[in-house]
């Protein structure tokens, strides 16, 4: 019985040898897959970090692009320093253009020229007379 219970012993201890040899592994094991975990989700937090960044230049960028047309936009609905000579228009950079090109440039407006009769007539007196006298005749 003693040779009995000396074996068993010997066995009990070759087993519990192994399983905390077989522990000791699994805890390796899992220190590491713990650590490749943490890289992994600081790299995966990077990049959805980084993305957000972007994306939110990107918004800041359209932003400001809308914000200068909203600014030209109220520019032409504002009031607009004009000479009360030439009629040209002071521009944002202080210089006088024609107010044509300045409407041109800031809403794509193309302008024909013509002459109002008030103007025809304070201007161009004959060529007024002949219109008027045309027109009378020409009335049914």
């Amino acid at each position: 019985m003693l040779e009995l219970t000396s074996y068993a012993r010997k066995k009990a201890d070759s087993f519990i040898e192994l399983a905390e040899k077989e522990h000791s592994k699994l805890e390796r094991i899992i220190f590491v897959l713990t650590l490749l975990g943490i890289l992994v989700s600081i790299v995966i937090s990077f990049n959805a970090i980084n993305r957000v960044l972007k994306a939110e230049n990107l918004l800041r960028d359209k932003n400001n692009t809308l914000q200068k047309a909203l600014d030209e936009i109220k520019t032409l609905q504002g009031i607009l320093p004009i000479c009360s000579f030439c009629k040209n228009i002071r521009n944002d950079q202080g210089y006088y253009e024609k107010i044509e090109s300045y409407i041109h440039k800031h809403s794509g407006i193309d302008f024909s020229h013509t002459i109002c009769p008030s103007c025809m007539e304070k201007h161009y007196p004959e060529e007024y007379e002949s219109i008027i006298s045309k027109k009378k005749n020409h009335r049914p």
